[in-house]
């Protein structure tokens, strides 16, 4: 087995394996803010399994599903501030939603409609893909 160096940085542990928490679990964010981060990763897994159903029908002509990845794309994109500007990869369509890009535009590229850009990236700080 190989030995991995020590950091300076302490490990924290907020859930056991069995998905319990350990001690008191303080993440700096209020109830609400919870709330508004578990409602954006449900609906995001339901708008990624209706692009992916959308992709199998032909109506997308590429969707890469990011299913398992919610909490990856909203909670990252949720802890951006309102002048930071997100350069996504081609799975993002989380953190399109927590910055408040236009669905339906932003699907165009997926559909291969999209010619220049249907939503503006400085208004919502977020670029094409």
């Amino acid at each position: 087995m190989t030995e991995i160096a020590s950091t300076d940085a302490p490990t924290v542990r907020l859930l056991a394996p069995d998905g319990t928490t350990v001690g008191d679990v303080e993440v700096g964010l209020s109830e609400d803010e919870l709330r508004e981060l578990l409602r954006l990763m449900i609906r995001c897994r339901r708008l990624d399994r209706e692009c992916w159903a959308l992709q199998r029908q032909g109506e997308l002509t590429v969707y890469p599903p990011f299913e398992g990845q919610e909490a990856a794309q909203v909670g990252s994109a949720f802890a951006l501030g309102p002048d930071d500007f997100v350069f996504p990869s081609f799975r993002e369509l989380a953190a399109a939603v927590v910055r408040d890009v236009d669905v339906v535009e932003y699907l165009q590229y997926h559909r291969g409609t999209w010619h220049g850009g249907p939503y503006d990236p400085i208004a919502t700080r977020f670029a094409p893909t």
